[in-house]
């Protein structure tokens, strides 16, 4: 469905597009409000310390990926209204390789680099993984 943004009204256009990111925010939210109260009620005090510990952590990572997906639509709202389809689809393919890639690393690299995340973080002793 292609909505016009640079004619008639921008109010309904706009909330249309905004649509997609509130709903994602809110069910990031949502996730982290119901993984504190099912750790916090079922496991216990210091298991929800450590999912609280990592909670910045988490938001960087998660900001990371979400800049690359942000920067991914910049390029293909460009393609895409310069009627480019061949550009687009190569730049669909590039987005899905770079993200993947940058999850994969940022995955080895928290697992490699624990215990010196956890340090960095001053992470109580008696929460430590």
């Amino acid at each position: 469905m292609a909505v016009a943004l640079t004619s008639g009204s921008i109010v309904k256009p706009m909330l249309l597009f905004a649509l997609p990111l509130t709903l994602g925010n809110l069910l990031q939210q949502l996730y982290n409000i119901t993984d504190t109260a099912i750790v916090g009620q079922f496991v216990g005090p210091d298991a929800l310390a450590a999912v609280g510990s990592a909670y910045s952590l988490m938001t960087f990572i998660t900001s990371i990926i979400t800049g690359l997906c942000l920067g991914s639509t910049s390029l293909l709202s460009l393609y895409y209204g310069k009627g480019d389809s061949r550009a687009y689809r190569r730049t669909v393919s590039a987005s899905f390789i770079i993200i993947a890639a940058t999850t994969a690393v940022l995955l080895a690299l928290c697992a490699a680099f624990n215990s010196s995340i956890v340090r960095v973080l001053n992470t109580p002793a008696d929460v430590d993984p």
